[in-house]
């Protein structure tokens, strides 16, 4: 069992099931959210996600509704939908993602992020401080912030495509994916 810990949202995730570990059928983490604790909206374009709260109450924002999900409530998100996770208790919620098919690009971003986070370079949002850094992530992770206009969206991925840029990107891999996930 493999935790992170992002020192900016103050959160942790598990990872249960790799996309390795399941030959690409899903990536199932659990994720550990603080009170006030929330992602920013966002879309994935490469698999469909299956929330289940197994601790607490979530608040969850699926495609311009909002719920919330306590301990065994399930709800899923389909691909393109734009959605947020966020916690508006005073307690800790635990609940778990499945991502499917797995993405190991996905799992990939969410380690550089966070320790990306804890080597402090990441502003208060939790987005890289370097250009190249967000560049390099930009199609990494399948996932794109709805805040994020589409002209900057379409150039962080021209960027992506950049020899620095993806030479940027094999170092975070080197620095922050262990190799038996690499």
């Amino acid at each position: 069992m493999d935790r992170i810990y992002n020192p900016v949202h103050n959160d942790t995730v598990t990872f249960r099931t790799t996309a390795n570990e399941s030959d690409g059928a899903k990536t199932v983490i659990e994720i550990e959210l603080p009170p006030g604790g929330r992602d920013a909206e966002h879309y994935h374009d490469a698999f469909t996600e299956h929330v289940e709260v197994l601790e607490g109450a979530l608040t969850i924002g699926i495609d311009g509704a909002t719920r919330t999900l306590r301990r065994g409530n399930r709800t899923s998100v389909g691909r393109d939908v734009p959605h947020f996770f966020e916690n508006r208790t005073d307690e800790p919620v635990r609940f778990r993602v499945e991502m499917r098919p797995g993405h190991r690009g996905f799992e990939h971003m969410l380690r550089i992020l966070y320790g990306l986070a804890r080597d402090g370079a990441v502003n208060d949002e939790g987005r890289p401080t370097k250009l190249t850094h967000s560049a390099a992530l930009t199609d990494l992770g399948g996932t794109t912030r709805t805040a994020t206009p589409t002209l900057v969206r379409w150039g962080m991925q021209l960027l992506a495509q950049l020899p620095p840029v993806q030479k940027t990107q094999a170092d975070l891999k080197a620095r922050y994916v262990p190799d038996t996930d690499a």
